[in-house]
């Protein structure tokens, strides 16, 4: 407060930080892990979530509990070559993983691989060249679904390699009132929906190489560019689908 006094949580004897506010220094109150190495799934989601950034120096299963990234924090992701993966949330038919990640805040992924349902964005992501990541779902999902906010493909490979009928399957990136730049990147998909759908918002899409069984890109509403790439559709739909909206391609 005004004073300089903690007054959440009560029980805590804050430090005084008159001598830094006067000399107009930073001050780092959060707990935990600063550019940390954590050893079990737990601590990284604890260090991720208090907005730390994370190396991974093993593999790290979530179980049921997703990270959710705060409005306001600032976290890259190292995944140090490794791999992040979840569980499953419900049983029987209706089996679908949980997303890995709901980001609010800014988020860098980088080196390594995320097998999940995939990546929700409410905020500011971005996704660097050795990036992976799996949508292993075959009753919806995406190996990053842009829920409006900014995502930033700089590379790297998207995979949802489920392929039955009778269920809706997974896309690899999904847009919804937010922003998406593809800037290249390897795209793969066994699903039986579009691989990379614009349902409303904007989405540029610059020099990507995709492959799909059923079904490519899609404008459902909103604006689409597609500035170069190599598109190869070997199913029954078609490569690129304008329902609607706005569709350039240079």
């Amino acid at each position: 407060d005004e004073n300089l006094k903690v007054v959440f949580p009560a029980n805590l004897e804050g430090e005084d930080l008159s001598d830094d506010i006067a000399k107009g220094e930073a001050h780092n109150l959060k707990k935990g892990f600063a550019d940390a190495t954590p050893e079990n799934s737990d601590d990284f989601r604890d260090a991720v979530e208090k907005g730390q950034s994370v190396v991974l120096t093993a593999d790290v299963n979530l179980e049921l509990e997703n990270i959710r990234i705060a409005k306001g924090e600032q976290v890259e992701l190292d995944l140090g070559g490794k791999t992040i993966t979840i569980g499953y949330k419900n049983s029987g038919a209706d089996t679908r993983h949980e997303y890995a990640i709901d980001n609010y805040g800014t988020l860098k992924i980088k080196n390594g691989t995320i097998k999940a349902r995939g990546v929700n964005n409410y905020g500011t992501l971005i996704i660097e060249r050795d990036a992976v990541i799996y949508a292993l779902d075959s009753n919806g999902g995406a190996c990053v679904w842009n829920e409006g906010g900014t995502l930033t493909i700089n590379g790297g490979s998207f995979y949802a390699p489920e392929s039955n009928t009778a269920t809706e399957g997974a896309s690899l990136i999904s847009n919804t009132n937010g922003t998406v730049i593809i800037n290249g990147g390897i795209f793969n998909t066994s699903s039986e929906v579009y691989a990379i759908v614009n349902r409303s918002g904007n989405m540029t899409i610059n020099n990507c190489t995709l492959t799909s069984t059923r079904a490519g890109v899609a404008i459902l509403s909103g604006t689409l560019e597609i500035n170069g790439g190599t598109f190869t559709n070997n199913g029954s739909a078609y490569a690129l689908y304008a329902a609607n909206g706005t569709l350039n391609i240079k």
